[in-house]
């Protein structure tokens, strides 16, 4: 029987609430590797992330750095937009009273919570 190499892809999602309770993905993009995905945080944020983390330190990589900030900017700049149609969630309080998060996914595994 031949070896597949299982490659994890990176998913970084980013989720509003809508002001009424539900959660939703509003951008999303996947990467082939940690690696890259950091050197393109690093780069846009003009911050010094260190692209060789492994997958199990990263969350508390990016909190004793204070990068999280950084990486929420980053995100609502450069992450893809998802299907969800914003003016059709649209609460006139405002998006995200509750929830503005990015989560990196290695695979189907949570790596980062920020």
């Amino acid at each position: 029987m031949p070896l597949i190499n299982h490659i994890s892809m990176f998913s970084v999602l980013r989720k509003l609430d809508d002001g009424y309770g539900s959660v939703h993905v509003v951008q999303k993009r996947e990467y082939d590797s940690l690696s890259s995905l950091l050197e393109a945080i690093s780069k846009e944020q003009s911050i010094d992330i260190d692209v060789n983390i492994n997958a199990g330190s990263l969350q508390d990589h990016m909190e004793k750095n204070d990068f999280v900030g950084d990486v929420i900017e980053w995100a609502g700049g450069y992450l893809d937009e998802t299907d969800v149609d914003m003016s059709q969630i649209g609460n006139p309080n405002g998006y995200g009273n509750n929830t503005d998060e990015v989560e990196i996914w290695e695979g189907d595994k949570l790596i980062a919570k920020l």
